[in-house]
């Protein structure tokens, strides 16, 4: 139930109440209306729907408001009295009586053949889409790895190089280092020899008498 019926009801019941409260039964008592209202609302339905007179100036009162509104507000302030009581009734009973009906969708005619075939040739193609974007996507990943591989080969091989280039040029260094080792000990081998004494002729004994033999 919209707000706007639910005020537009609660309106024509507070209505009747003035009507009532305005009674020598409760003139001057001091009651007030809403509340009266609000705790009568059963009654002062029935009030509306078996009193003609009331009946008629709401329904003049608030004729463009009823004529915007629930059907059910304009039976309860309509002409038939018998009527407008079995919307009293029902509006004090049934909570749910000014929430509009749903109206359900008509069903869908069943598909042809043809719509049938074009279902399926639809969800055909999306499987086949589907399965051509994952066999993409593999094959993007497969190439990213190759790539990658390819590119870690390659460093690997130019390290390979330039160390064995780093092993010839010490093997060609040391090499050298062994000549030059080898010449410096030669000579200094030679050196050695040219600084020994020459080894004295004969025995020293003989030498001496030569020494002592007179002179003719």
């Amino acid at each position: 139930m919209s707000r706007t019926t639910h005020r537009l009801l609660a309106v024509l019941v507070e209505e009747a109440a003035g009507q009532v409260l305005a009674t020598p039964a409760y003139a001057g008592r001091g009651i007030d209306r809403k509340r009266f209202a609000e705790a009568n609302r059963s009654d002062l339905l029935l009030v509306i729907a078996r009193a003609g007179t009331l009946r008629g100036e709401l329904a003049e009162r608030y004729a463009a408001d009823l004529a915007a509104d629930h059907a059910l507000l304009r039976d309860l302030t309509g002409p038939d009295p018998a009527v407008a009581e079995q919307a009293a009734v029902r509006l004090a009973v049934d909570p749910r009586a000014l929430v509009p009906a749903q109206v359900r969708p008509a069903p869908k005619p069943a598909p042809t053949v043809d719509e049938r075939r074009a279902e399926r040739a639809a969800r055909t193609l999306a499987e086949v889409k589907a399965a051509r974007d994952l066999a993409r996507g593999r094959l993007e990943w497969a190439t990213r790895e190759r790539d990658a591989a390819r590119q870690e080969l390659e460093a690997a091989l130019t390290d390979r190089d330039e160390a064995l280039a780093v092993i010839e040029s010490l093997r060609a260094q040391l090499e050298v280092e062994r000549r030059r080792g080898g010449d410096l000990l030669h000579a200094a081998d030679v050196l050695a020899r040219a600084a020994r004494p020459a080894p004295p002729d004969g025995d020293p004994r003989e030498r001496e008498q030569r020494g002592r033999a007179p002179s003719r």
